[in-house]
């Protein structure tokens, strides 16, 4: 076990966040990243990334917009690392994590996306396994599909051809794969009697 970092604080750029909500989390190579949001709005979200060896907390990278980031995962077959964002999916390069960790720096901006790719859902969990990327919403009462895209690459970009749907329980907060391909999740309900699904 280890404990997240930032829920404390969270240095966003120079600017104290104390709302931060983590949210996504993935292996990366050496790494544990661990994404969050301001609960407030007020600031950027943020990937945590972790030593996978020590568990200790190395720095933060501050994302270019306030999406909720639900969910995370890592290509390791293209070497990129995959974000949710709204209705969309987005994708920076492993290399900024590298480099960032390289730095030394307690955070690094990201200005931009390297790409982003429309979803026909708002993304709220990823998961990547043997090429596909899989894209799911997340419903209280009602089973839903994930939907999984083959990555491929156009002129030194990745692609993202659609290729296969699954369904999903209801609930479904997050999803990940083992190496023989066996997809686990978790599910939960909301925190308060006055939300539906409590």
């Amino acid at each position: 076990t280890f404990a997240l970092p930032g829920m404390k604080s969270t240095n966003v750029a120079g600017f104290t966040a104390k709302k931060m909500i983590p949210q996504g989390m993935c292996t990366a190579g050496a790494y544990i990243l661990i994404s969050a949001y301001d609960k407030n709005g007020d600031d950027e979200s943020v990937i945590y990334v972790m030593s996978r060896s020590s568990k200790s907390y190395i720095t933060t990278i501050v994302l270019p917009n306030k999406t909720k980031a639900g969910g995370i995962a890592y290509d390791s077959k293209n070497k990129n690392i995959w974000i949710s964002n709204g209705k969309a999916v987005s994708y920076i390069p492993y290399d900024t994590i590298s480099k960032a960790v390289t730095t030394g720096d307690s955070y690094t901006e990201v200005a931009e996306y390297s790409g982003t790719y429309t979803v026909p859902l708002t993304a709220s969990y990823i998961g990547y396994y043997n090429g596909m990327l899989w894209v799911g919403a997340f419903h209280e009462n009602k089973t839903s599909n994930a939907y999984g895209y083959q990555i491929g690459s156009v002129d030194g970009k990745p692609s993202l051809t659609y290729k296969n749907t699954m369904s999903m329980p209801s609930r479904t907060r997050a999803i990940t794969f083992d190496s023989e391909g066996y997809l686990y999740l978790t599910r939960s309900s909301r925190t308060k009697l006055s939300m539906s699904g409590y």
